[in-house]
């Protein structure tokens, strides 16, 4: 099965077969345990069971950090239509 492409060329469908995705789960599966003893314990990104969400929680939350008032007044402004504000 071809899939068209601009200027009349075509180009193959690419469909993986179910054997090559149990071959990329079981090689991403060992590579995540070989790794994940290398991550430090506030790492977040692209990890198992961690998220952007996490990683603002615990910096928001748990070590009290707080968003610059510059920024929260500029978009405070920006978002009232308040042009000479800013």
């Amino acid at each position: 099965m071809y899939i068209e492409k601009a200027h009349g060329r075509q180009r193959p469908l690419g469909v993986a077969a179910l054997e090559d995705k149990l071959v990329q789960q079981a090689v991403a599966t060992i590579l995540n345990q070989i790794y994940e003893e290398d991550f430090l314990g506030f790492s977040y990104g692209f990890r198992p069971g961690r998220s952007q969400h996490d990683a603002l929680s615990y910096a928001l939350l748990k070590k009290k950090v707080v968003l610059p008032s510059l920024y929260l007044q500029t978009r405070s402004a920006a978002c009232s239509g308040d042009n000479h504000s800013l």
